[in-house]
């Protein structure tokens, strides 16, 4: 019966352990469908999406992930910038972010992502590092097309 209850204990410890890591990894680990991450984790979510929308040239998708009187153009202006020629060139493989940086008071965040690919002009492959601002307004979190970090 005593090693019985040390198995659960330990088990408990191991999963509470990896739940927390999770919780102020802000969703950087997989949490099995479980809330946790806070503002963190959905920032990752909404970064990751907005990239996803990029990887696979959606881009009617990616006005939902802006201000709503951005338009498409502004949008390809600032993936140019952002990633440092026209989309249409490039073949994304893979979005990591690095770190999320909120405020104090929550309502803006630094991501610093690391975008993987090849360059299809040259056929060389590339790696992007560049910082991304976001804002919320209400509840939901937009990517910030007016500024852009180095």
């Amino acid at each position: 019966m005593r090693k019985f209850f040390i198995i659960i204990v330990v088990l408990a410890a191991m999963v509470l352990g990896y739940l927390g890591y999770a919780h102020f990894s802000g969703g950087a680990v997989p949490t099995f469908g479980l809330a946790i991450g806070g503002e963190k984790a959905k920032i990752r979510a909404l970064t990751l999406a907005f990239f996803e929308q990029v990887k696979f040239k959606n881009s009617n998708v990616l006005t939902n992930f802006v201000a709503s009187d951005a338009d498409l153009s502004e949008i390809s202006a600032y993936l140019t910038r952002t990633l440092g020629m026209d989309v249409d060139g490039l073949d994304l493989d893979k979005i990591m972010i690095k770190h999320i940086e909120l405020d104090s008071l929550g309502t803006r965040a630094r991501v610093k992502i690391v975008i993987t690919g090849h360059n299809l002009v040259t056929r060389k492959p590339l790696e992007i590092e560049k910082i991304i601002f976001l804002y919320n307004v209400g509840d939901k979190w937009l990517v910030d097309i007016k500024n852009l970090a180095s």
